[in-house]
């Protein structure tokens, strides 16, 4: 209805509160013109500077990332091979992406503008791609995570989720000798996605707590994407704060008196 926010109700709902019988979208076209520069670090830290002045650049961004882990670390040395450069890549693993739109004019301007902030940082590399390289590398890391055991999805600030990935980590080796994790930085919207590719199951339970209590420090949120059933059973992978169960419940009872919307589906089981 217009004049009332239904969609903002019913998105991520999984179909509790209604159905959705029809659809009317607002599309605006793909860029003409898109570039992508790829940085890399051996330190998170500089990393996450990056980040912080990427945010307050002049930029028109269709997407920025920061991949961490194994993943990253293999496309770093793909892009370094196919761009045959001598340099010694063994310590990066800390993989930002930068794609931006517009005109010849301006894509070059943001391009310079990115590559100094590159050398500024600095970055251990970078190099600015188009067409089926920057399509390619793209495609490589969106794969970050496909093996996870435990993978967790945080939304809050950008520059809180280099802080929640440090606490985790930290949190992680004080438990266990090793471990391989990855993560997933959207640093121009702040979401992050924190995955552990082999882990028992009393860890996951304990690591997906641990990073429960951690978010609502942030006034962030937490859904559990990924866990091990015996996980599943003893946390609600939605992660809500358990003062919103009653208001949910109410809401749940107004739309769907009968109980007949997928009933269990959300959180806390309504």
């Amino acid at each position: 209805m217009q004049g009332y926010d239904l969609h903002r109700l019913h998105t991520g709902a999984f179909g509790t509160l209604g159905v959705i019988t029809s659809v009317a979208l607002k599309l605006v076209p793909l860029p003409e013109r898109t570039r992508t520069v790829a940085m890399w670090f051996d330190r998170f830290g500089a990393a996450a500077d990056a980040a912080n002045e990427i945010g307050q650049m002049e930029l028109t961004v269709e997407a920025a990332r920061l991949y961490s882990g194994s993943r990253s670390a293999g496309a770093i040395r793909e892009l370094a091979t196919s761009r045959y450069m001598d340099a010694d890549f063994e310590d990066a693993n800390h993989l930002m992406l930068i794609k931006v739109s517009g005109s010849v004019t301006a894509l070059n301007r943001q391009i310079e503008d990115l590559i100094g902030l590159a050398g500024t940082v600095p970055a251990t590399g970078y190099e600015s791609l188009d067409g089926v390289p920057e399509t390619d590398l793209w495609d490589y890391v969106e794969g970050s995570g496909d093996r996870a055991k435990l993978s967790l999805r945080i939304s809050t600030k950008a520059m809180d989720c280099f802080q929640l990935v440090g606490r985790l980590l930290r949190w992680l080796n004080q438990r266990r000798e090793t471990v391989d994790t990855s993560s997933v930085i959207d640093v121009g919207y702040g979401s992050l996605t924190f995955n552990v590719d082999e882990i028992d199951d009393g860890d996951s339970l304990a690591l997906v707590n641990e990073a429960t209590s951690q978010v609502r420090d942030f006034a962030a949120s937490i859904l559990i994407e990924r866990c091990p059933i015996s996980v599943k059973k003893n946390v609600d992978v939605f992660g809500i704060d358990p003062s919103a169960a009653q208001i949910m419940k109410n809401m749940k009872n107004e739309f769907d008196p009968e109980q007949v919307l997928n009933p269990g589906r959300f959180a806390f089981r309504i």
